[in-house]
């Protein structure tokens, strides 16, 4: 029995038990589980993989800041174009809340967009906060040239 080959003698190495190695199949059935779980773990974790809910909701929520974005720039420049706009800007600048700041802008109808019928209280509040940001120089009258020779 010199010549018989098994995992207690020297001459059975690595290779030879690989290749005698069959797999239960509980075992494998679990080794596939555990790949599946930490592969979506990782995946959905850090490799930035996401549902279709989640990408719907990411995406809802970009166009609606894009929209307010969009309309608050629209309310700003409605209202420098209004008459007395440096006279409102003061105003506006005067008042101390957020709050009272949307509600002046929402009282002008500035943020009315077109095809609504009410103003629209994030466009307000974008456009009050870009006016705030803003310092209008108050232009004097421009002066005749043939008045001065």
């Amino acid at each position: 029995m010199t010549n018989v080959k098994d995992s207690r003698n020297e001459e059975y190495g690595w290779r030879e038990r690989w290749d005698e190695y069959r797999p239960s199949k509980k075992g494998t059935l679990g080794l596939m589980v555990a790949s599946a779980l930490v592969v979506s773990w990782v995946g959905f974790g850090s490799g930035a993989w996401m549902t279709s809910a989640k990408a719907e909701e990411m995406a809802s929520a970009e166009v609606r800041e894009a929209r307010t974005q969009i309309a608050g720039a629209w309310c700003v420049d409605r209202f420098l174009a209004s008459q007395d706009a440096t006279t409102r800007l003061s105003e506006l600048q005067d008042l101390r809340s957020r709050f009272q700041r949307t509600q002046y802008i929402e009282r002008g109808d500035w943020s009315v967009l077109p095809g609504e019928a009410r103003p629209t209280r994030a466009a307000a509040q974008r456009c009050a906060d870009l006016l705030m940001e803003m310092e209008l120089q108050i232009e004097a009258e421009p002066t005749n040239p043939t008045e001065e020779l």
